[in-house]
């Protein structure tokens, strides 16, 4: 789906941001800059994780800025992957669907097309403590892709990667959003990551935009 941010503005304390934007369908925006210029927090704020002090959020021409959370149809991956480190990989790249309470049949097969796609079959049993880095990142993105969101907003989620793994993943990634025709906001402080992933790319600086590239 569409992304349109207009006249956003966010508070917190005494820092102030200020954003306004459109993405199309299908394409990936990163946002770029560094730490504390208000990348996460704009991404807070779309999912409704964040007061607005002003501003409209649409998807598809719909505005979303009054929903809760969990109406807004959006995937999220944080940067710490934030995994439930008591569930076995199969519950929770299935939770988003058990919250909904649907069928336990589909919920399995959902789970089991995820676990294939993400090449990740071998993992369902396992807790997060016993994968690796890459493997925590797979099972992240496919509980995110579970409930099929309109968006996909990843918050530096390759940060803790070592560099070999961190190219990788990103091929991945860049590839799962192209398969699903995924609309995507991902951020990071990484220019080669940021090249890489993107379509569009916004330049941030101080909760304002310092430049913006296609």
């Amino acid at each position: 789906m569409s992304l349109e941010v207009k006249n956003l503005r966010v508070v917190r304390g005494s820092f102030s941001l200020e954003a306004d934007f459109s993405l199309e369908r299908g394409r990936v925006l990163v946002l770029l800059g560094p730490s504390g210029c208000g990348k996460t927090t704009l991404l807070r704020a779309i999912a409704g994780l964040e007061a607005i002090q002003r501003g409209e959020i649409r998807l598809d021409g719909a505005r979303i800025d009054g929903l809760p959370t969990e109406k807004r149809h959006i995937g999220f991956v944080f940067q710490d992957l934030a995994l439930f480190e008591q569930l076995r990989v199969r519950d929770n790249i299935g939770y988003s669907l058990m919250v909904r309470h649907e069928d336990k049949k589909y919920i399995q097969g959902k789970t089991a097309l995820l676990a294939r796609r993400f090449r990740i079959e071998q993992l369902l049993n396992r807790y997060p403590s016993e994968l690796s880095g890459g493997e925590r990142q797979r099972v992240a993105f496919a509980r995110a892709l579970a409930s099929e969101p309109s968006l996909m907003l990843l918050d530096e989620p390759l940060s803790a990667l070592d560099a070999p793994l961190r190219r990788e993943m990103r091929r991945f990634i860049r590839l799962q959003l192209a398969e699903g025709h995924l609309t995507a906001i991902h951020v990071t402080h990484d220019v080669e990551e940021a090249v890489d992933l993107a379509d569009e790319i916004i330049v941030m600086r101080d909760g304002t935009w310092w430049g913006v590239a296609r």
